[in-house]
């Protein structure tokens, strides 16, 4: 919003007071991370106050007695602290990103139905005692019925964006430079496994303080830069690109989720704060089920 405030009004920011940073990538991509921090770091405390006061608190839960016994004490910990980082991401992504991109419309539907589905399961699950139900969350199929129904949604209409670009239809394999093309069907195939396997993937990670969070925060600055060399040039004045120059896949304007992944990357750090040992409230699958697939979306982009 802050970006299309600006545009609007570039008769006056950009003509008058020649102030032209907001149309560069990185500027925004800065300004997402330090948004997105400070958001997290004020909102996280009213969250976990919020969380306790529902008795919404879990504990680690492992296949290994030994460990289980070590984290006893962190019972009734808040967890759905997820939330934080949710909230700090979707709105630093609204404020400082080209709204009319079509990567960054569906990576905001992506985050928020992945977030709901795990809202939902944690809801369910943490809840069940108090509504003396016996319903521990939602049951495994549920859960992927309603991952591959986003991850479907998410690969058609990203596939369909995808048609007049060459290099998107490859599939690409470290240290070789030409990518293997793919027929329509195992794109789309391929998605879905991608989304659906690192939603998973961040879930199944959130059982140490700071462990999700801290992969999630590395993978989304890599991902930020992908996003940013596979459409930006090298230079304002000059057409070359660094895909081309790097050999990497050339995505028009795939470097607009630089801000959504900057943004992600300065929301887990606010919730590091929180969430490092010992942790005052765990992700959740609010959290988890959705940065998860967020790097599985930016995966398949990049």
């Amino acid at each position: 919003m802050i970006y299309h405030f600006l545009w609007y009004f570039r008769e006056i920011f950009t003509h008058r007071l020649g102030f032209y940073a907001y149309q560069n990538v990185v500027f925004r991509s800065v300004a997402a991370i330090l948004t997105s921090l400070v958001i997290a770091l004020v909102i996280g405390p009213k969250i976990i106050r919020w969380l306790m006061r529902k008795k919404i608190g879990d504990r680690p839960e492992f296949h290994h007695a030994t460990l289980n016994e070590l984290t006893k004490e962190k019972a009734n910990t808040p967890t759905m602290g997820g939330l934080i980082i949710i909230l700090a991401t979707v709105t630093t992504t609204l404020l400082w990103a080209k709204l009319n991109n079509p990567f960054i419309q569906k990576a905001i539907v992506l985050v928020i139905w992945f977030a709901a589905l795990g809202a939902a399961d944690d809801w369910l699950k943490l809840t069940a005692g108090a509504r003396q139900r016996s319903r521990n969350g939602l049951r495994p199929w549920e859960k992927l019925i309603f991952q591959i129904g986003g991850a479907v949604l998410i690969a058609s209409f990203l596939y369909a964006d995808f048609v007049n670009i060459d290099d998107a239809k490859l599939f690409w394999l470290p240290f070789y430079k030409h990518g293997l093309p793919l027929a329509n069907w195992m794109f789309i195939l391929i998605a879905i496994f991608y989304l659906s396997a690192t939603s998973n993937a961040v879930n199944l990670a959130d059982g140490m303080d700071g462990l999700a969070a801290g992969c999630v925060g590395m993978v989304s600055l890599v991902l930020a830069l992908l996003c940013y060399v596979s459409s930006e040039t090298m230079a304002r004045a000059t057409p070359v690109t660094w895909a081309s120059y790097l050999l990497l896949p050339a995505i028009p304007q795939a470097g607009e989720l630089s801000i959504f992944f900057s943004a992600i990357l300065g929301a887990v750090l606010g919730f590091l704060w929180f969430n490092c040992h010992p942790a005052q409230t765990f992700m959740g699958d609010v959290g988890s089920l959705p940065l998860g697939a967020a790097m599985g979306y930016g995966a398949i982009v990049t």
